[in-house]
């Protein structure tokens, strides 16, 4: 599917809220601050847009905060009210234990009590997406809508004897390498920009190496124990040059499990889409997002209709 829109540009960097999306403490805030207590973890998360607006939940990839946000919250805080988290082992969001979904599900119920949130829109990058998809699977009259980015749909069925010990063994040779390796590997498959990557590299060795291992063995080892439904409004974003999953293959098994959901490549993205082509992915969220007749939306740079 072709969207006419500015691609790929270098004016992208007028729609970024921090050039580069820095995790350092000097990055612009994205919204108010808030800390919930959880147990064995303090859930450091941001707050913006219109109090009476409707929710919007950001999860960030493994290994990154939500700085990975930043093109995007200017424009979503127009119309919605955003909240975007550090999940447990990420970013502010230190972690006493190895992170686990279950923990980081809990972590995104009980935000969702604490502002009684009905009706959300999720916005999720690649753990991010995982989790979306758990969270509507668990509580399905909370999650209106999902925009899912770089990710693969929950598996109905759990891997072979020999996917699972092919896994281990790969995990175990990772965890036999130097973090420095690990962290500069991980940056340059996250994004296709330099500062993309920068970013990436920070907030990678911020998580270090212990979280990040572990969220990447519990998406390995996740598949739904009955076949997983989706919102009607669930829109799939993935980047053409991805370099950790393949458009081929997330193309293909989208189109296998749920053919009925839209997908749309993001021209000259890798993983991180919405930071290697902002502009573009902007397009596509002021015009697929559910705000249910509030009129056209301005986006900074975007040429022409959708």
């Amino acid at each position: 599917m072709a969207l006419s829109c500015t691609v790929f540009s270098s004016s992208a960097e007028s729609v970024m809220a921090s050039p580069g999306g820095a995790t350092t403490d000097s990055a612009q805030p994205l919204g108010e601050p808030h800390v919930l207590e959880r147990p064995g973890c303090q859930l450091h998360y941001w707050v913006n847009g219109p109090v009476h607006g409707r929710p919007l939940l950001l999860l960030h990839a493994g290994g990154l905060d939500h700085h990975q946000f930043d093109g995007q919250m200017e424009l979503l805080a127009r119309r919605f009210r955003v909240f975007a988290p550090d999940l447990r082992g990420h970013g502010r969001s230190s972690a006493d234990a190895a992170f686990t979904l279950e923990h980081a599900l809990a972590d995104l119920r009980a935000l969702l009590d604490v502002w009684a949130l009905q009706r959300i829109q999720v916005v999720g990058v690649a753990l991010g997406g995982l989790l979306a998809q758990l969270l509507h699977a668990q509580e399905p009259e909370r999650v209106d809508g999902l925009v899912l980015m770089s990710c693969l749909p929950l598996r109905r069925d759990p891997p072979s004897r020999w996917a699972r010990l092919a896994g281990r063994m790969a995990r175990g040779v990772v965890r036999l390498l130097p973090f420095w390796i690990i962290q500069a590997q991980a940056a340059v498959r996250m994004g296709n920009r330099g500062r993309v990557q920068r970013y990436a590299s920070v907030a990678l060795a911020r998580s270090g190496k212990h979280h990040l291992l572990a969220t990447w063995a519990q998406v390995a080892q996740t598949w739904a124990r009955s076949t997983p439904s989706l919102p009607v409004h669930t829109l799939v974003l993935y980047g053409v040059y991805d370099r950790i999953l393949s458009a081929q293959a997330l193309e293909r098994v989208w189109a296998q499990h749920h053919p009925q959901v839209e997908r749309i490549p993001v021209p000259g993205a890798g993983h991180s889409v919405a930071q290697d082509n902002p502009l573009f992915v902007n397009a596509v969220l002021a015009e697929r997002l559910w705000s249910e007749g509030q009129g056209e939306w301005d986006v900074p740079g975007h040429r022409g209709p959708l």
